[in-house]
């Protein structure tokens, strides 16, 4: 027996144009604004019907944009002179969590975000 694979985006895609192609212009028309409706629907409580999160498009929009901001920081980062001040900075807030022995789990990333706020003030050390 021979082990048949088939890409599930080539079903889809297909699926897709098959259907495209087999509804007539104006109820083409009509599944495509529906998609952009959904696309900008707030998903809604089924009990009361409020709105409990955010849109696939904000989504999207909120992803794009920490894409880009992680970007332009590890770019900024990349440079000698500030990796070196981010590390250091990093390293004291390590040191000063340990040594005072804040064990609570989200105590040291908010220590390491105190020094680099100091870094980027010019107050570091």
């Amino acid at each position: 027996m021979t082990n048949i694979q088939i890409d599930s985006g080539a079903v889809r895609d297909l699926v897709a144009k098959g259907i495209m192609d087999a509804i007539g212009p104006e109820q083409r028309d009509l599944v495509i604004q529906q998609a952009v409706a959904g696309l900008l629907e707030r998903p809604k409580d089924s009990l009361y019907g409020r709105e409990t999160g955010r849109s696939p498009l904000e989504i999207a929009f909120t992803t794009a944009v920490n894409d880009i901001a992680r970007d332009v920081v590890a770019e900024y980062l990349a440079a000698e002179p500030q990796r070196d001040q981010v590390r250091a900075q990093i390293l004291t807030a390590v040191e000063g969590f340990f040594r005072d022995n804040q064990w609570q789990a989200d105590s040291i990333g908010d220590a390491i975000g105190r020094e680099i706020a100091k870094l980027l003030r010019g107050e570091a050390r």
